[in-house]
């Protein structure tokens, strides 16, 4: 049987690790669930080859083929919105859930919202049910809402939580639509190309040897391509094919990964960009979560766990370790050369104020507004390029093809 570690907070704030070995990750938290412990974070240990394989089939089992998909973070947006406006509404804890699990927009939630109304029922708070869910609801939601539960603001945090997902959402939406035309134009263009080579190409260079017409250069060395690639598709599929998984494989360990991350922060506008989507989500987190009451260390903890870049990472654990330390907050930011001085000096403002969480979210949207004006301008100078690559490619191609020709008729006519 695998090995699940999961880690814990109790109501005093203490932590604890645990190692549980389980058939699956339901039976490991159904353990802890006894123990009355939030849950902050879950993995499976390493496995044996035939566990390997026991944890596949499980899997598949529990695959969307099988199953009700998991909830997206939409889901979980529109979830926290219309729980917020239920209970703005007055109706009681208990009545909210009962409805939403019956809502036609969250089929993916009914059981999960059944399991927290039935532990609700039996006395557990809100926030420890909804730690059992650690896949769903994320260190960052469940904090969020135990602080809401202390001070008596559940609703507050609830209407926090939903803005919050609700600016995230459109974000990293506006973010990857607009990196999306960009690469559909090079994809486009890949398209044409290999289409031209396998299907144009060739009947072209069946004509000119009937005819037996005189090749210029570029002739010539295109029906070598056309013809190279024909005989070598799948060949070079395989190796494309190849290239792409080694890649994206590589990119699991944390040693090719760190390189990437390095390279391409150093890259003209592309590692301007990225710094700057790593503020905005790092301040909006960690802004919402000190907001509605969430220890400062605690939110930190949540930040770097949230954040995938490695340097931003180290960054923020630098900070924390800091902090921790009874250190400010700017000092330990500035010194790690990651994040940029502008958004280090407006933190030192917010923390000479006594605004630091309010200072946070108006870095998120300044920033999210510099994303957008960078994202416009990468788009602009990104997309005329392509195009003209494109039109000059298929152009070479065309005057290739048809210069012999002319150049026949132009002898014909003589």
């Amino acid at each position: 049987m695998p090995t699940y570690f999961i880690q814990t907070i109790d109501s005093n704030g203490l932590q604890k690790n645990h190692d549980i070995v389980a058939d699956s990750e339901a039976e490991a938290l159904e353990t802890i669930k006894q123990e009355k412990l939030y849950i902050l974070k879950i993995e499976m240990r390493s496995q044996k080859e035939p566990e390997k394989v026991g944890a596949l089939f499980r899997n598949i089992k529990k695959s969307s083929f099988f199953h009700v998909r998991s909830p997206s973070n939409k889901d979980i947006f529109t979830f926290t919105f219309k729980f917020a406006a239920l209970l703005d509404a007055g109706l009681p804890l208990l009545r909210s859930l009962s409805i939403l699990k019956k809502h036609k927009q969250l089929p993916s939630m009914k059981k999960i919202l059944s399991e927290i109304e039935k532990d609700i029922s039996s006395g557990d708070p809100l926030s420890l049910s909804m730690s059992r869910y650690p896949s769903i609801f994320k260190p960052l939601y469940v904090s969020m809402i135990r602080a809401g539960e202390a001070g008596g603001v559940l609703l507050v945090v609830l209407e926090r939580l939903a803005e919050f997902y609700e600016r995230s959402y459109l974000f990293r939406k506006r973010v990857t639509y607009a990196m999306f035309y960009p690469f559909l134009i090079f994809a486009t263009t890949i398209f044409i190309f290999f289409i031209l080579l396998l299907f144009v190409i060739p009947k072209f260079q069946v004509l000119f040897q009937d005819l037996k017409v005189s090749l210029p250069y570029a002739t010539k060395a295109l029906l070598m391509v056309s013809q190279f690639t024909r005989e070598y598709f799948f060949c070079i599929s395989l190796f494309s094919f190849v290239l792409i998984s080694f890649v994206s494989f590589s990119f699991r360990f944390k040693r090719y990964k760190g390189l990437w991350e390095k390279i391409s922060i150093k890259l003209p506008f592309w590692g301007s960009l990225i710094q700057s989507v790593e503020v905005v989500q790092f301040s909006r987190l960690l802004g919402t979560l000190l907001q509605s009451g969430v220890p400062i260390l605690q939110a930190f903890e949540i930040a770097k766990s949230a954040t995938t870049h490695t340097l931003f990472k180290k960054a923020i654990q630098k900070t924390y370790d800091q902090v921790k330390e009874g250190n400010t907050i700017s000092i330990p930011l500035k010194e790690t050369k990651v994040f940029p001085e502008e958004m280090v000096d407006m933190v030192e403002v917010g923390e000479e104020s006594g605004q630091f969480d309010t200072m946070l979210l108006k870095v998120a949207f300044l920033y999210e507004e510099e994303v957008k004006r960078k994202i416009e301008a990468i788009t602009k100078m990104i997309e005329p390029l392509l195009i003209f690559f494109l039109a000059l490619l298929v152009g070479f191609i065309v005057i290739s093809m048809f210069l012999p020709l002319v150049s026949m008729m132009n002898a014909l006519g003589r």
